[in-house]
């Protein structure tokens, strides 16, 4: 009998060195044998393929003559980068026009402030948005933008308190505008020129954390198998090899014994590095492919998860810490479409239909072009709503609508984020439908600060205390364009269910807003349901359902109530979700707000003496929208519950003291 020759002649080292070279040489060249010279040449001529025609040369006899790369000549501006181009002049030349004004002498370090910081934002987030294909970018691309928008808010608010000096401030907010525009068109085009078609996958994670996260699921396997070549103290349970143990033998008893490779290390890193090396490629082609494999190349993982619940006792933290990290792993390639519309914005409409995706735009795509044509109509209608008026009212009116045109780029913000896989960022952008509605409402009159009076009818027309009492102050004329843009924004964000009664024409739900009568196991009454509400009456109505239903116990919860048709309160708990989502969505707009003042204190020395009662109608717009969809939460700053220690806990059983120091409890 032959004995086989070893590949070769050296003595195999398995020191962990050795090994660590061993898996990088499998995991780079992709061989199975790092000690074979042969598979690692040939893997070598594969991997430096420009080099290899110089080596066969070489080895030949034939002269090599180095060859000079070939200067690439610019591509040329595009029409991108010319607009940029523009809005960036356009803020320089507003920023030095009010810094040379001699009325705003006694505020020019301010100003100066503001230049400094605008022009380092804009540099940053426009350098950003040109790798808008790196997550990480992204968010700072469009933290940029939020930011560029707050000073473009706060240079409305400070014009309309400076009404001699207001086109000036409105000019430079129009361009940061611009620019701001101008980063969520960039961002669609790193999207663009990468030929990803519809950008139906786009990874969530840049690749150097993937390469990270890769790492860290390898050290939790070898610190669940024992391979990590720490020994267990004298003292220290072995809960890894205990949980692997029982894991592996009740795969295979499950009918899963397949998952058993996912504790493979050189499995592992193979399979994890097949992902990283499209996702690495930065080129479009390359992630349509790894959208296209990935599911069915992370299936194995999402099973070894599902798996694991309740698989091991006791629990286990190295197994915990294992899953914990693939799960980690694979949160980058869940919800692959965020960022996706981005790309809707910075292409024509006319280009959609092929080239960008088979279908179109889905519906929340569609609205969100409409929603972003809408916006330039009411910003064209507000900056010449005031004109040469410089009355305390139409002042508050003006500040009331900035302030929906500042709310209606952070709607479009969200619906740009947004994704087919959730439907929170639209539910979120809807509470700014309820803040248009309640200051389009006829029946209110924010800057009196009172609801209007009931009109009286035409036989009655002779009582003039009755008509002067109906005849409230409004900011908006009906019927009139910026009463019709504002209706139309405020019909785009309220987005109906896809019930036949309460479609009317606006893009379709998943689910229709619809809740039929249903009742309580305990209660023989049924309680009426609704269908087809609008969001600013989902928050009462919801409201109301609940309070009926815990009336008999305050402290009981919803999810535990029994309801007949059980589907009846799935439908009431989503609908209580998505007041929560708008409820905190004002929430942040009212706290933002309230920090508005001190500022405009020193910014807008005018003629009408800035005293903070300027924006009393606009708090009270807030805090009714708030009202409208507040369920069971309040506008709470947040306070971390931190754990008394055990000294303090002792003190305050023996001496009837708070745990943290405080009075008698």
């Amino acid at each position: 009998m032959s004995q086989q020759t070893p590949t070769s002649p050296l003595p195999v080292e398995r020191s962990q060195a050795a090994v660590a070279l061993d898996n990088l040489i499998r995991r780079h060249l992709r061989v199975s044998d790092p000690r074979d010279p042969e598979a690692i040449s040939k893997a070598l001529r594969e991997r430096y393929v420009d080099e290899r025609q110089a080596l066969e040369q070489e080895r030949s006899g034939l002269p090599f003559v180095p060859q000079r790369p070939i200067a690439i000549s610019d591509p040329g501006i595009g029409s991108s980068d010319l607009e940029l181009r523009q809005a960036k002049d356009d803020v320089d030349r507003d920023l030095q026009a009010l810094m040379a004004n001699a009325s705003l002498k006694d505020i020019r370090a301010e100003l100066h402030g503001w230049s400094t910081s605008i022009h380092q934002v804009v540099a940053e987030g426009t350098a950003a948005a040109r790798f808008g294909m790196d997550p990480r970018q992204r968010d700072a691309a469009m933290s940029a933008r939020r930011m560029l928008c707050g000073y473009a808010r706060l240079a409305r608010y400070v014009g309309a308190l400076t009404p001699n000096l207001s086109p000036s401030y409105r000019h430079l907010a129009k361009s940061l505008d611009e620019v701001s525009a101008m980063i969520l068109v960039l961002l669609g085009d790193a999207i663009a020129n990468t030929g990803q078609g519809g950008a139906r996958f786009l990874l969530q994670a840049p690749a150097s954390e993937l390469q990270g996260r890769r790492d860290a699921v390898i050290y939790a396997l070898r610190n669940l198998i024992g391979t990590s070549q720490e020994s267990y103290g004298p003292n220290d349970w072995p809960r890894g090899l205990v949980a692997y143990r029982q894991f592996v033998q009740r795969l295979e008893v499950s009918g899963h014994s397949d998952l058993r490779t996912l504790f493979e290390e050189t499995y592992v890193a193979r399979a994890l590095d097949q992902l990283l090396h499209w996702s690495t490629a930065g080129t479009g082609e390359d992630l349509r492919a790894l959208g296209s494999m990935s599911h069915i190349l992370l299936e194995r993982f999402r099973r070894l998860i599902m798996l694991a619940a309740r698989l091991v006792d006791p629990e286990s933290p190295p197994l915990a810490a294992y899953l914990s990290a693939i799960q980690l792993f694979l949160d980058a390639f869940e919800h692959g479409s965020s960022g996706a519309r981005l790309l809707y914005i910075a292409r024509p409409p006319i280009v959609f239909y092929g080239l960008y995706g088979m279908s179109g735009p889905d519906a929340p795509t569609a609205r969100l072009i409409e929603l972003v044509l809408e916006r330039g109509r009411l910003a064209n209608e507000l900056d010449c709503y005031l004109g040469c008026n410089c009355s305390t009212e139409q002042v508050r009116c003006q500040i009331m609508l900035d302030k929906i045109l500042y709310d209606v780029d952070r709607a479009i913000d969200l619906y740009a984020l947004g994704s087919t896989n959730t439907q929170e960022p639209e539910q979120r952008a809807a509470a700014y439908g309820v803040l248009i509605d309640l200051l389009i409402d006829e029946n209110e009159d924010w800057l009196g600060g009172k609801r209007k009076a009931v009109c009286p009818p035409a036989s009655d027309v002779n009582n003039t205390a009755l008509v002067a009492t109906c005849e409230g102050l409004t900011c908006v004329t009906p019927a009139s364009a910026l009463d019709v843009s504002l209706r139309n924004i405020r019909d785009l964000l309220w987005w109906k269910g896809d019930h036949p009664v309460c479609n009317n024409g606006t893009p379709p739900l998943t689910r229709p807003w619809k809740l039929d009568a249903f009742k309580i196991q305990s209660q023989p009454a049924p309680i009426t349901g609704y269908e087809c509400i609008s969001f600013k009456d989902l928050g009462q109505e919801v409201r109301e359902v609940i309070s009926a239903m815990i009336g008999s116990d305050p402290n009981l919860d919803i999810e535990h109530i029994a309801v007949v048709p059980p589907q009846a309160l799935t439908t009431l708990i989503e609908h209580r979700e998505v007041c929560r989502q708008m409820h905190q969505e004002l929430c942040l707009q009212q706290a933002m707000e309230q920090g508005w003042v001190s500022l405009l204190r020193t910014m807008a020395p005018s003629c009408l003496r800035f005293n903070g009662n300027e924006l009393t109608p606009t708090a009270a717009l807030l805090a009714a929208a708030i009202d409208a969809v507040h369920i069971d939460q309040r506008c709470d700053q947040f306070k971390p519950d931190i754990p008394p220690h055990f000294e303090t806990s002792l003190a305050g059983f023996t001496y009837w003291r708070d745990s943290e120091g405080g009075g008698e409890s």
